[in-house]
């Protein structure tokens, strides 16, 4: 089957749009201090459970299968940002990020697990290190010492559901698409 056919496909948390506008209000605010990043648009703000690549329509399909199991399985998630970071290092950044940490629990990080236990089951091969909820506001093409030293509000936000999404590669950065969504709660609740 031909790359056509495919799509680049991850799992996510989507945002709030209030936590959204709130973290677009903070790279606005930081911009120009630190211009070496390319800063991430607000719609293409969220946590990334796992990424899963090219796929095809039939591979797809099985892994919305198999997620249905974790559909209204869940509380909701409440999330709060912390502080800014970056990978594979400050000394080394490529990616800029802020921290994410539950505020009551680890169900986020249980969530993640059990996704990619299903995951693994239709043949998909999960990354093993070790996951930090975390969202990516900017990315940096070439080695740079960054003065990443700058505060943002402590932001809380709720999440009740995960996505399927796909992701289109565009000249002006990735464009993001809903593909499937699981709700994390019961609708009844």
């Amino acid at each position: 089957m031909s790359n056509i056919a495919k799509k680049r496909l991850f799992i996510a948390l989507n945002l709030p749009l209030n936590c959204k506008k709130a973290i677009s209000d903070f790279i606005i605010s930081i911009r120009k201090k630190i211009p070496e990043i390319r800063w991430i648009s607000s719609d293409g703000l969220h946590i990334t459970l796992h990424f899963l690549g090219e796929l095809s329509a039939e591979k797809e399909e099985e892994i919305k299968i198999s997620l249905q199991s974790l559909d209204s399985q869940f509380k909701e998630i409440e999330l709060k940002i912390g502080k800014i970071g970056a990978f594979p290092s400050i000394n080394n950044p490529r990616v800029v990020y802020l921290e994410c940490g539950q505020v009551n629990g680890n169900s986020v990080e249980k969530l993640q697990k059990l996704i990619g236990i299903n995951l693994i089951k239709t043949g998909i091969k999960i990354d093993e290190r070790r996951w930090k909820p975390h969202i990516t506001i900017g990315r940096i093409q070439k080695q740079t010492n960054l003065n990443l030293d700058v505060e943002i509000e402590k932001i809380k936000f709720k999440i009740k559901s995960f996505e399927i999404m796909e992701s289109r590669l565009k000249q002006a950065g990735a464009e993001y698409r809903e593909v499937a969504k699981y709700n994390l709660v019961s609708k009844n609740e």
